[in-house]
């Protein structure tokens, strides 16, 4: 892909990668705050395509490395891979931002204008992102450029610690970016979700009885029981099988470590843990939670069933299979 001289965001400009570049950007992704997120075969690959692209032709084929400089300082490396089949041309984005850089706006800046230049230049009218899943920060990131979620990679890359890894599969089309330097603003419905859909999300962190990296926990604000708690993910996602297996963890590692404070502070006699997935189930809010409601001797005439008890007349087993004894006895009589 052969791309003009610099391409100017609002903080960030890019340019294409040229060898001397090379030194700092192995360094960048040598930092620890990157290199957990980069297997070390990223490195060679790294060399390898940048090499291709500051050949003659300065054309390293579909994938191109750009670097990110803010005040002609190279902060970052950008990857923009082509696939330019006329039946499925799309493009797909990474970045990697060293530590300095990070938590300050530059990284949406970046992807903001490299997804703007891939739409206007190279004509693309969809894109595409895949951070770990458990990267809630890229994410963020992502999402405020307009990508949204399509659906988890399970066991997606290997990393250095030898295990396979969750990715989350993002994506954009062109009239979604999100309005920033001049872009259309993308309609809600197609934005998807977004963090301010979420009651949970608007809490702070000083309501919180509990949290890990992943989900946090919170006294129900309609208690079914003294101590009625709801254990969520830190990410907006709305059902349990839209969470990744990471988020899954650290919920139930939550609700143990929640479970022993209500154990603490209010001495139950017993659990319900339980979740509630689409309107049909009694769902009313779009986010993801974990019920962990503590359960005391005499709060239910007969607690036989327990959970069971959602559907109305279902809860005791024990009468459920008494009726369905009487129905074949019915059918069987002569």
């Amino acid at each position: 892909m052969l791309v003009e001289p610099s391409i100017d965001g609002e903080r960030i400009r890019l340019r294409q990668a040229e060898r001397a570049d090379l030194p700092v950007l192995l360094d960048i992704l040598a930092e620890a705050s990157v290199a957990r997120w980069w297997q070390g075969s990223s490195r060679t690959e790294l060399v390898e395509l940048v090499m291709a692209q500051a050949g003659d032709d300065g054309d390293g084929g579909e994938t191109t490395v750009f670097v990110a400089e803010l005040d002609d300082e190279v902060v970052g490396l950008l990857y923009a891979n082509e696939q330019l089949h006329p039946d499925y041309r799309h493009a797909s984005i990474d970045i990697s931002l060293r530590t300095s850089a990070q938590g300050q706006g530059l990284g949406t800046d970046a992807v903001r204008t490299l997804a703007r230049w891939l739409v206007d230049h190279r004509g693309h009218h969809r894109l595409t992102i895949d951070p770990a899943a458990d990267n809630p920060a890229a994410i963020a990131c992502y999402r405020k450029v307009g990508f949204r979620p399509v659906g988890v990679l399970r066991g997606y890359e290997r990393r250095d610690d030898g295990g396979w890894h969750d990715g989350l599969l993002m994506e954009v089309l062109a009239e979604e970016l999100a309005h920033d330097h001049g872009m259309s603003p993308a309609p809600r419905a197609l934005r998807g979700a977004d963090e301010s859909d979420s009651p949970f999300l608007a809490l702070p962190a000083s309501a919180h009885l509990a949290a890990n990296d992943l989900a946090f926990a919170i006294l129900d604000r309609y208690p079914a029981s003294p101590g009625h708690a709801l254990i969520v993910p830190k990410r907006l996602v709305t059902t349990w099988w839209d969470a990744t297996d990471a988020e899954r963890r650290a919920l139930l590692a939550l609700a143990d470590e929640v479970r022993a404070l209500l154990d603490d502070r209010y001495a139950p006699d017993g659990y319900n843990l339980g979740v509630n997935v689409g309107p049909a189930a009694g769902q009313t809010v779009d986010h993801l939670h974990l019920h962990l409601i503590p359960r005391y001797a005499g709060d239910a005439a007969d607690p036989r069933g327990g959970i069971r008890h959602a559907v109305p007349a279902r809860g005791n087993w024990e009468l459920v299979a008494e009726e369905r004894d009487q129905r074949r006895g019915a059918i069987d009589a002569p």
